[in-house]
């Protein structure tokens, strides 16, 4: 873990003590920013300064990956306790409970139209374009996500 993961993730322990990653609780954008060190520029600072619009654009885009860095490391330690991070138009949101069941099933559907388009490719290659392990391995990468496909289902169906 780098430098910045550990301080992001003591940053983020801090957030869970005070409170402000439980179930229902709403952080704006600029309490996220302000947290982590994200520095957007606004429309203001953006006609006062003499940049250019290609060092405009450079700097949004690593504002928006900085963003996307952080609330991607929360989405994750969340989902370890049953917690969904979702983005509104300018605020982040902690799920409640009971909307985890929507928040699961986009995550099955994502995986079961991966699963397939994974399918389709290995199904749609020539058998004469791969080598005997290859050919091998493609029959049990076809068995396995036909497998994968059928736990997503039990699991749907379990809750």
């Amino acid at each position: 873990m780098s430098q910045n993961q550990k301080q992001n993730k003591s940053i983020i322990d801090a957030l869970v003590k005070q409170g402000k990653l439980n179930y229902g609780c709403v952080i704006p954008v600029h309490d996220i920013h302000d947290a982590f060190g994200i520095i957007p520029l606004d429309d203001e600072e953006i006609q006062n300064q003499s940049l250019n619009l290609t060092d405009i654009k450079k700097y949004l885009a690593e504002t928006v990956f900085e963003e996307l860095a952080v609330t991607d490391l929360i989405r994750r330690i969340l989902l370890e306790h049953g917690k969904y991070f979702e983005k509104t138009k300018d605020s982040y949101r902690v799920c409640l409970p009971s909307e985890n069941r929507t928040r699961a099933n986009k995550y099955f559907d994502s995986a079961q139209r991966k699963v397939k388009r994974g399918q389709t490719l290995l199904l749609n290659t020539k058998a004469e374009d791969l080598d005997p392990k290859e050919k091998a391995e493609k029959n049990n990468t076809i068995a396995k996500n036909a497998m994968l496909d059928n736990s997503i289902k039990r699991l749907e169906n379990r809750l």
